[in-house]
Parts: structure tokens; sequence; C-alpha cells
């Protein structure tokens, strides 16, 4: 048995936008600094960032909101919601300048503090900084745990890829800790994507 990676081009998050009139301007400008705080990144196995995380969170999101009007705010800070951590460039002046106030309180509790540290953490170091992540999240606003849990579900998803390593074994163990109960809280959807993932996953690993 295998999974498939997540993966959403431009076109095809373009289209669900206009299909759902949800490709606001200022959706459109985030957008456009999505593609420049991560055009060139890759994720660990070497896959396009974009394609594989930041455009299938915000269709995760289109999907929660399926009967609903998304939120243009939720889908804004998905775009962002690395975009403070991996691009200097991007500082939270900027993204108040160019975005709002109400986005950067969105994006900022997902954004991890640098490390200042010149070695190499261990997965258990990495382990309880995302506990204490997760833990302040849970005074984070509504869009913010959303944004968190579908960044999740992404992560979950693309462990095939990097199955058998620690990184996976982490990835397994903090959502069954930290982001099932969070999720569980906070939104039914994911909760219950998250539970049948790791199930999945398990059974791949039996």
């Amino acid at each position: 048995m295998s999974l498939q990676t997540p993966y959403l081009t431009e076109d095809a998050l373009l289209a669900m936008l206009r299909n759902r009139g949800a490709l606001t301007p200022l959706v459109e400008r985030a957008l456009d600094q999505a593609k420049r705080s991560h055009g060139n990144q890759k994720r660990d196995d070497g896959t396009p960032y974009l394609e594989e995380h930041i455009y299938p969170i915000v269709g995760e999101l289109l999907e929660l909101y399926a009967d609903q009007t998304i939120p243009e705010e939720l889908i804004v800070g998905a775009l962002l919601h690395d975009a403070l951590e991996d691009d200097p460039e991007f500082t939270e002046e900027r993204c108040q300048k160019e975005f709002s106030d109400n986005i950067l309180r969105i994006i900022k509790p997902l954004t991890k503090e640098k490390q200042g540290t010149n070695r190499t953490l261990s997965q258990e170091e990495i382990f309880a900084l995302n506990r204490k992540h997760v833990a302040a999240i849970e005074h984070a606003p509504e869009n913010s745990k959303l944004i968190k849990l579908a960044d999740r579900y992404n992560n979950l998803s693309s462990v095939p890829a990097i199955a058998g390593t620690l990184k996976a074994q982490r990835y397994i163990r903090e959502t069954e800790e930290l982001f099932l109960p969070l999720a569980e809280k906070t939104s039914n959807f994911f909760y219950q994507k998250l539970k049948s993932k790791l199930e999945e996953l398990k059974r791949m690993n039996a």
C-alpha cells in the first residue's frame, strides 16, 4: 500500500479559487508574496515547496469550507503562514503594511522562533519545542488553528516520502500526542482526516 504525497499546481489552485469566487485582489497579492518567499524552496525530499505544501494547504481549507463562503483572511493566512519564518525580507512590519494587522495576528503564532544554537537539535528536542509551539497556538485566533491543522495534515501526508526516518516517527508521535487533541477541540473535519491518515500510516508499517 502506498500513500500519495499532496500536490497542487498554481493553475489548479487558481481554478479552485475562481470557481469559489475567492480570488480577490488581496488573495492575489498573497499568492505573489508566497511565490517570492518560497519560489525556489524545496522540501526535504527535493519536491517544490509551493506545489507540495503551500498550495495543498489552501486546497484543504477550501474543502473545509465546501458548503460555506471561505474567509478571505483564512486563504491569505494560509498562503503566508511560513513567510515570516522562511523569508527574511518578509518582516512583521512589511506584513502589516502590505496586508493588515489581522493577517499578522493570524500568521505570527504559526511562526517558530529561531533557535540560537549552532548544533543540530535532536528529534526529542524538536518534539519538546513543537509541544510548546502547539500549546501557544491553543490561544491563537481560530484561523491560526485551522491553518496549523491543515499544515500538520499536509506534513503527515508527506511522511511516505521520508518513511523510516526519525523525522517520520516524530511526525506520527506529534500528531497523536499534540495535534489530535488540538483538532478534537477545534475542527472535526481535521480531526477525522488526521485520525484516518494516522491509521493508514500504521497499516503501512504493520
